[in-house]
């Protein structure tokens, strides 16, 4: 892919971990921003900061609301960003019960539903106005595994995959790119989130958020169709394609039960 020059930028969950640094890294280039999130304050925050580099819009909203993505949506539609960045998502570690229904349903929201809508009309949004653009929908390596203990958020990631090299090969021809970015874990607070009030590991290794930062910006400029991360989790990946998942099942679910789960895991 020819090197591009962005101007704007969306980028989803913004107000924490990898949607915050990479809000960091692209004020720094001067990239006009256009940042959503949940919390108002942390938006208003995160604003105040990054305004002092380049221009900035947040809009306020949860993608798993149907409301708010099609507020989001004809926010796209207006402000026209031709960078898109599918960041927000969540998960939950635990059996498939352990946990209401509407609570796992809302993981496919936010991070099935929510980065398929986001990116459909992001890319009829390109179509539309006769422009390029790329779209980087961020996954996880979790989607290429049976993955007990934690099988929502793997399902999700791995619709999400799914679709963005799908959807890549589509449009790609028209010089519209939707790559997918596969992380290892990062040193976020995601892992503190998904063990829901119980307790879990403090420290574990994984990237920092400036490197995965780094890793996605090599990966637009490259376009790159699909990175994972580590090389690790590469041969996982490999593995996991070719291995029965009986062999790979009860591992996994044995790391999660145990809280120990931090290594094999996107954040």
């Amino acid at each position: 892919m020819a090197k591009r020059t962005f101007y704007r930028a969306l980028i989803t969950g913004a107000t924490a971990g990898l949607g915050e640094g990479l809000a960091h890294f692209f004020a720094s280039k001067k990239i006009s921003l256009l940042l959503t999130g949940r919390n108002r304050e942390k938006l208003a925050a995160l604003q105040d900061v990054l305004s002092k580099k380049t221009s900035i819009k947040t809009l306020q909203g949860d993608l798993g609301n149907k409301k708010d993505r099609e507020d989001l949506i004809a926010t796209i539609n207006e402000w026209q960003p031709d960078l898109v960045i599918n960041n927000a998502g969540f998960g939950l570690y635990g059996n498939a019960l352990d946990f209401p229904l509407t609570r796992q349903m809302d993981i496919l929201e936010v991070n099935g539903a929510a980065s398929l809508e986001l990116t459909l009309a992001s890319v009829k949004m390109f179509l539309e106005t006769n422009r390029t653009g790329v779209i980087l929908n961020v996954s996880s390596v979790a989607g290429f595994y049976v993955f007990p203990g934690f099988s929502v958020y793997a399902a999700s990631k791995a619709l999400v995959t799914s679709f963005s090299q799908s959807l890549d090969y589509e449009y790609k021809g028209k010089g519209i790119r939707v790559l997918t970015a596969c992380p290892g874990p990062i040193q976020t607070s995601f892992a503190t989130r998904a063990a829901d009030g119980r307790p879990a590991k403090e420290e574990f290794e994984g990237v920092s958020v400036e490197q995965a930062v780094e890793q996605i910006w090599s990966q637009i400029t490259l376009g790159q169709s699909l990175r994972i991360f580590d090389w690790k989790y590469r041969i996982a990946a490999l593995l996991a394609s070719y291995l029965p998942s009986r062999f790979l099942a009860p591992l996994l679910h044995k790391k999660i039960l145990s809280r120990k789960a931090r290594d094999l895991i996107s954040l």
